[in-house]
């Protein structure tokens, strides 16, 4: 019997009015980042590049130091693809969790890819090559598409000459050498 002060469980119909019906969890769904998603992105950033601070033997790379609010800013600034000159935030999504990300940004005719990142449980099965070709085609209007990574990275510059792009040049950044990549719009993957 229930106390004086007890009320009764909301039903199935009152608890589905206040919460919209969560996405399918065994569909992985390509998006704009939302405003919501910066924590998720940050924390996903931070798992997936601890590997690469490891390589480098250095943990102070920017993916691992960027904060929410930075992260904000960008989306605020256009990240979600409302303004075709700032950078773009692309998530994937399983369910209601992001568990991959790219951001792409068009300077002058060439887009800028960067921070592709894919959770570790989902590696090796297409995503970030999903998320690769969505940016690039989320940039259709440039003329090139370039990126970077670590000298050392093998794994990342496996994918990127799968895609299509060839080394460009080397620089070294904070004692770690980088292999820039790039590659001509229009040309096949």
């Amino acid at each position: 019997m229930p106390d004086a002060g007890s009320r009764p469980a909301p039903g199935p119909s009152s608890v589905a009015a206040a919460f919209p019906a969560p996405p399918p969890q065994d569909e992985i769904i390509l998006t704009t980042a939302r405003d919501g998603d910066a924590d998720q992105i940050v924390k996903l950033q931070y798992l997936c590049y601890q590997s690469e601070a490891e390589l480098y033997g250095d943990h102070s790379i920017a993916p691992l130091t960027e904060t929410v609010a930075e992260l904000r800013a960008i989306l605020a600034a256009g990240g979600d693809g409302r303004r075709g000159d700032a950078a773009t935030v692309l998530v994937a999504r399983c369910g209601w969790e992001v568990v991959a990300a790219v951001r792409g940004r068009l300077d002058g005719d060439t887009c800028r890819v960067g921070r592709l990142v894919t959770h570790p449980r989902l590696r090796r099965r297409g995503l970030a090559s999903r998320l690769l070709t969505e940016i690039e085609l989320h940039h259709a209007t440039a003329a090139r598409f370039e990126l970077f990574t670590g000298a050392r990275s093998v794994d990342n510059i496996r994918l990127y000459t799968r895609h299509g792009y060839q080394e460009t040049g080397r620089a070294i950044d904070g004692g770690i050498e980088m292999i820039f990549l790039g590659r001509p719009a229009g040309t096949p993957a």
